[in-house]
Parts: C-alpha cells; sequence; structure tokens
C-alpha cells in the first residue's frame, strides 16, 4: 500500500499515511490555507494561526457598547528614531489608561514597527472604539497630540 502524502506539504505540514485518512487529515490540516471568517478582512494564514489571527483581527465583531472606531496611521516609516509605542503607553500604560478614562474609549496599539517586508495592513497604528464619534474624536485628538513629530 503507498503512502499519500498531504496536499498541504509545500505549506510545511509532513503528513503521510493511508488515502482513507488523507482527507480526514486534510480537512483538520494545520498547515491548509484559511481565510479570516471576519467580514471586510482579506487576510489569509495557515489554519494553525486563525486563532491568534481572530484574537487581533481589526475586522472582529465590535462589542454593541463601541460601535464607532478609528484608526490613525504612526508614521513610524517617516521617523523611525522615535519611540511612538513608548510615547503613547507611557510608564506602565499610563498615558494609554489616561486617554481611555478621560474618553471613554478603549486605545489599542497594533500592528509591527516599520519594515521593509511588512504589508501595509500591518503597519504600525492604533485602533480607537467607542461609544460615539465626539468620544473616539477626543481620543483620536489626545493620541495625534501625542505622535505628531515636532517640526
Amino acid at each position: 500500500m503507498a503512502l499519500e502524502v498531504c496536499k498541504w506539504r509545500l505549506e510545511g505540514c509532513d503528513w503521510s499515511g493511508s488515502h482513507s485518512a488523507l482527507l480526514e487529515h486534510e480537512d483538520e490540516c494545520p498547515y491548509q490555507i484559511v481565510r479570516c471568517p471576519n467580514a471586510g478582512c482579506e487576510s489569509t494564514m495557515h489554519k494553525r494561526e486563525l486563532e491568534a489571527h481572530r484574537a487581533r483581527c481589526e475586522l472582529a465583531a465590535v462589542p454593541a457598547e463601541l460601535p464607532f472606531t478609528r484608526k490613525i496611521m504612526i508614521p513610524s516609516r517617516e521617523h523611525p528614531e522615535m519611540n511612538f509605542i513608548g510615547m503613547l503607553l507611557g510608564p506602565r500604560g499610563v498615558v494609554l489608561k489616561m486617554i481611555e478614562n478621560d474618553s471613554g474609549t478603549k486605545v489599542a496599539i497594533r500592528g509591527k514597527p516599520a519594515t521593509r517586508d511588512v504589508n501595509d495592513s500591518d503597519e504600525l497604528h492604533v485602533l480607537i472604539r467607542g461609544p460615539s464619534e465626539e468620544a473616539v474624536e477626543k481620543a483620536a485628538g489626545m493620541v495625534l497630540s501625542i505622535i505628531t513629530p515636532p517640526s
């Protein structure tokens, strides 16, 4: 009896076995390429990475009490010498907590610091979610005052 190999072999799967077991394995293979299930998200990844992606996906269902959002790009490519994350967090996260408390929003720093091989969707940014446009704009103003480099 010849051993079959997984169709996701080129993605890193080294499974081999009988034909009858192959179909079952391929349905559950951690190396199969899947798309994020969140509406509007075009990200694809290995099945084994899906849960981690869903935990940080910006297009995950927004809680009903925080329906308004704004994404602010951090100019880390233009100013690689500046520590924007440190400026936004402050000591022990006190600056970020102050923005959240003063505006009534939730603020998250997302993405990766600028490198040459980062996708645009992974670039460093701030995601603000709030109960009203006014609350989100108040938080956005505070964030922009921190991350806008001096002229």
